[in-house]
């Protein structure tokens, strides 16, 4: 007992020396259901403190500095790892990411070691910390950044092969160095990594792998099974029979403004037959009273609307789609509802539009994170709904992710964009910092996010920035087409190019299949001649358009087409477009009938290449008036209006119309 109790004395006084001020304990972290830990990540440095030295946080991470005569040591304590029982500590590796800013520094390695060190606090073990090999012995290092992976300890050692709560870890280096200069260097991660060794996995976990034939209404399919742990394939199991697929049903029952029809629906496998009703009618399109829609009625309306004959007596019940005029639309209508046994008049139920857009591009539409007053965090399955209501099957959307708080938001609306049927566009467009700044948060979003999102934009309109003298005024206005290159500010040109080159090398690093997106705005097409003049590549360009349709006689076409001759190895898309409101107020129907023209021209451009369309935006933004004290164009962009607390209110014209178009139209309201 007395020998227990001094064990325990010496841990808890070895933690203390360890770690310094003990912050408060975060929740612990429950190892059987996370496969790795970040110990340390920006954000985390109040966890961390210096013993013989200086720490402090930089934008790229934990920054240590030891002074002249002395060696490195700092700790980070009440981690609270909790690790599951019965597992070796050799199943568990640690990585770190250290960046070595010179040839002194990198001394601390080479002449006196350097070690990471992982504590714990169970007190019947005669070890109470877990020692890594020496790391200079087991890594090249070179100045700039190094990744190190550690295992805690061999699987074999049996003194350690218990459960343990890791509470803290050390880092210390220099013992053995020469100790004549101030020398510093930067964490910029620590995690923990549980490995699994499959020929011990005992794949207690499955989960269903590749889909190996697919199911039917009658036979089932088969998929295998994977281990959740070590990945392994172990086996098959059937596949669930597949639903029904019905055809388009057939009424067999008409409706009258008495009873009731019935429409029957036959499966194309299995000739499983199901039956729906039908609505009774309201009266709409029964012209002459008689209680049933037929050619009569069809007749009736065609003649007052063709002939002019004010003499016939035409009740509302005539006007089928509710636009304030009986004509011939209303005809055709009942025409088709009396002849080719259509059941549902628009008036009676809602009804679906046919599709007129190709459905093998991307039509989308633009939305913002939440710090935008209109896209509050409150709002944002609705505001979701919205955009994949309207037909989209992807959604643009700007934030640029610092720490695991924004990855997480990220995923969180790239996955519910996903569940709605919409792909998923994430713009990066804060170029501000340093060159090494821009490194480290397109490195950051490309390791978390690389492979859940399908689009990842690069910046955002560069060529505005490029074309301003640097008191901000226009560069050069003798060409605003933006293709000369005395359009554009050499020196701002030369320092946007480095942060693209910053930019694009960093993300490719970490994710090198990723779909990159550049774009600029209209006919600045020079500006991606000076990021390719400088070896830089991506995979899709992109185009933002404001202008009224054809409004200098410019070409699409034309223009579309000069482009894939000049840039042969490219994809190329509109991700941003509208009428163009910033010179002045618009009516609504302006709005939809520029955006039918638009769509239409750029459906019927005849390439592969040609990726799509993306409207921006969704939401109006008042707050932009409301700051200003002024009109700005901004404000009236959205599709769907906005309520003075900046919540989302009723569909525009334009909504509706890209609804039309997409085939999803089913009526307003």
């Amino acid at each position: 007992m007395k020998r227990r109790f001094i064990k325990w004395m010496a841990l808890c006084l070895a933690i203390v020396v360890f770690a310094g001020a003990m912050p408060m304990a975060k929740p612990t972290v429950n190892a059987e259901e996370e496969s790795e830990w970040v110990i340390y990540q920006k954000g985390y440095e109040s966890r961390f403190a210096g013993g013989t030295t200086a720490v402090m946080a930089d934008d790229n991470g934990l920054s240590v500095t030891v002074p002249a005569g002395q060696y490195m040591q700092f700790t980070g304590s009440n981690l609270n790892i909790d690790l599951p029982q019965g597992m070796a500590k050799g199943s568990f590796k640690l990585c770190a990411r250290v960046y070595i800013p010179d040839e002194a520094s990198l001394s601390l390695f080479t002449e006196g070691g350097g070690q990471f060190e992982i504590y714990n606090t169970r007190f019947d073990l005669d070890e109470i910390s877990w020692n890594t090999a020496t790391i200079a012995e087991t890594h090249t290092l070179t100045v700039g950044w190094n990744e190190f992976e550690l295992l805690f300890a061999d699987a074999d050692d049996s003194t350690i092969n218990m459960a343990n709560t890791i509470k803290g870890c050390r880092f210390y280096a220099g013992v053995g160095a020469t100790k004549s200069h101030v020398r510093s260097l930067i964490i910029g991660e620590i995690k923990i990594v549980k490995l699994f060794n499959a020929t011990a996995c005992r794949h207690e976990t499955l989960a269903d792998g590749n889909v190996l034939s697919g199911s039917t209404c009658t036979e089932p399919g088969e998929v295998q099974t994977v281990c959740t742990l070590c990945g392994t394939v172990t086996g098959t199991k059937p596949l669930p029979l597949a639903a029904c697929r019905y055809g388009a049903g057939k009424v067999t029952v008409r409706p009258t403004m008495d009873a009731k029809g019935v429409r029957e629906f036959k499966c194309l496998s299995c000739d499983r037959v199901k039956f729906e009703e039908v609505d009774m009618l309201t009266g709409l399109g029964d012209v002459n009273g008689d209680r049933k829609i037929d050619s009569t009625d069809a007749r009736l309306v065609l003649q007052y609307a063709v002939e002019k004959i004010e003499t016939l007596d035409i009740p509302k019940a005539a006007d089928v789609d509710k636009n304030g005029e009986i004509d011939s639309t209303d005809a055709r209508l009942i025409l088709q509802f009396a002849i080719y046994k259509i059941d549902e008049l628009p008036a009676e139920r809602t009804w679906q539009s046919e599709r007129v857009l190709r459905d093998d591009r991307l039509w989308g539409i633009n939305g913002h994170h939440k710090g935008y007053a209109a896209y509050k965090e409150a709002n944002e399955d609705e505001i979701l709904q919205l955009a994949a209501d309207m037909g989209c099957n992807i959604y643009r959307f700007n934030y640029n992710p610092v720490d695991m708080n924004g990855i997480n938001y990220v995923r969180r609306v790239a996955n519910k964009c996903h569940a709605l049927g919409m792909q998923f566009m994430l713009v990066l467009d804060n170029y501000g910092g340093s060159t090494q700044d821009i490194a480290n948060r397109m490195a950051f979003t490309a390791r978390h996010l690389g492979d859940e999102i399908e689009y990842f934009q690069i910046f955002n309109e560069t060529d505005i920035y490029c074309s301003k003298s640097d008191s901000g005024g226009l560069y050069n206005a003798s060409d605003y087409t933006g293709i000369s290159r005395d359009y554009y500010n050499p020196r701002r040109v030369e320092e946007m190019v480095a942060k693209m080159t910053a930019a694009l090398t960093a993300f490719k690093a970490e994710n090198p299949t990723g779909k990159i997106v550049v774009n600029f705005g209209r006919t600045h097409i020079t500006m991606m001649d000076f990021y390719i003049e400088a070896g830089l590549s991506w995979d899709v360009m992109a185009i933002d358009n404001y202008e009224v349709w054809n409004d200098k006689g410019w070409d699409y076409y034309d223009y579309f087409r000069d482009w894939e001759q000049r840039y042969p190895d490219y994809e190329f898309m509109i991700a941003e477009c509208n009428y163009p409101f910033l010179n002045g107020m618009a009516s609504e129907e302006q709005q939809a009938q520029w955006l039918d023209t638009f769509l239409r021209k750029m459906n019927d451009y005849p390439s592969d290449k040609f990726l799509g369309v993306i409207i921006y935006e969704l939401l109006d933004q008042p707050d932009y008036e409301k700051q200003l004290g002024r009109y700005h164009g901004e404000s009236h962009f959205g599709l769907v209006n906005t309520d003075a607390n900046n919540n989302p209110t009723t569909p525009k014209a334009a909504y509706y119309h890209v609804q039309k178009l997409l085939g999803v139209y089913k009526g307003e309201g």
